[in-house]
């Protein structure tokens, strides 16, 4: 672990579960611009056990709203329908928030924090970490500058069979969670549509739920430029996470880890292929690039780099898709 620097913000972890342990804490841990004051779940022995495992003298708290005081800034990764009202508490009280995706499960409750951010004069960051990874940032820069022309269509899929599961089992309550795999796994490529394409002008969407969380989906968008694209998610089949992209000069494709170089097959060229990657990558773990981003956007005043409005996007999107929802029939037929 990096030492605590001189200037460091004091910041809280709220919710201990998977993705804390596993991501947050160690990058808060290891970023010398972070002073871990109070790690604060209701599950207060299981707490003092992980906070013994990392050798951090954090305070282990049940209610976060005890430590808001002796905070800057906060991490909120709790299930997903909390997140609205202890943003709302912790931008209130003074306090920044990183808050895990997706930022909120309804549109209203996004809008509450983006104005709440506004009228407290704090900052909200949005936990889609994948925005962080050295490809999806070249990837982003080659787009923009038209290295491929344009993009006819593209693909996106990602597939487990089960997968991630809290602690807390929020993810089999459609009503803890905001939905099934669309809103826990989807939504990762949800922010990176919108941050490469904006917002489509239509979607088609159906899934397996039939009044639970869904464990497959399939989505289909259309944007006013004429791109069409489709992505599946799935807790039932097994699928490699890539992103496909039919471009004018030819077939990109991504695979869904930090590390992947991007690859080209250039039109007319179906035995060649082109491997992009930076030189000069840094592959830091985006978790500590996220959490350091959030810090200097604070030190800076100026928008992280996922903020709310974006956030506010993904919620729109999602909430777009589960009100036009169909039901799936896995011979193809909707």
């Amino acid at each position: 672990m990096r030492g605590i620097g001189k200037d460091a913000l004091r910041i809280a972890i709220i919710g201990v579960g998977q993705i804390s342990v596993q991501s947050h804490l160690p990058a808060i841990l290891g970023h010398p611009g972070w002073k871990l004051v109070a790690l604060c779940d209701p599950r207060i022995e299981a707490v003092r056990r992980i906070g013994r495992r990392f050798g951090t003298n954090a305070a282990a708290v049940a209610d976060f709203r005890d430590v808001l005081a002796d905070c800057d800034a906060a991490v909120i990764a709790t299930p997903n329908t909390s997140h609205s009202a202890i943003a709302l508490e912790c931008l209130a009280r003074g306090v920044h928030v990183l808050i895990e995706k997706p930022m909120a499960t309804t549109v209203s409750d996004a809008e509450a924090i983006v104005d709440a951010g506004v009228r407290y004069a704090r900052l909200v960051a949005v936990g889609n970490v994948t925005r962080f990874r050295p490809n999806i940032l070249l990837l982003k820069r080659l787009l923009d500058e038209g290295r491929f022309g344009a993009v006819r269509r593209f693909y996106h899929q990602f597939g487990t069979q089960g997968g991630w599961a809290p602690e807390s089992g929020y993810v089999m309550d459609a009503r803890r969670s905001g939905g099934g795999v669309l809103a826990v796994t989807g939504t990762h490529f949800l922010d990176r549509m919108l941050h490469f394409w904006g917002m489509p002008r239509s979607i088609h969407y159906s899934d397996d739920s039939r009044g639970g969380p869904e464990a497959h989906c399939e989505i289909e968008f259309g944007f006013d430029s004429g791109l069409r694209g489709m992505a599946r998610y799935s807790k039932l089949f097994p699928m490699l996470g890539r992103l496909a992209l039919d471009t004018e000069a030819g077939v990109v494709a991504l695979d869904d880890t930090d590390d992947a170089d991007i690859v080209h097959v250039p039109v007319g060229f179906s035995r060649t292929v082109n491997i992009i990657r930076e030189p000069d990558a840094d592959m830091t773990d985006p978790f500590w690039l996220q959490i350091d981003d959030f810090r200097s956007a604070i030190v800076e005043n100026r928008r992280p780099s996922v903020d709310a409005t974006q956030g506010l996007l993904s919620a729109r999107l999602l909430e777009w898709a589960y009100g036009v929802r169909r039901d799936l029939n896995f011979s193809g037929q909707t």
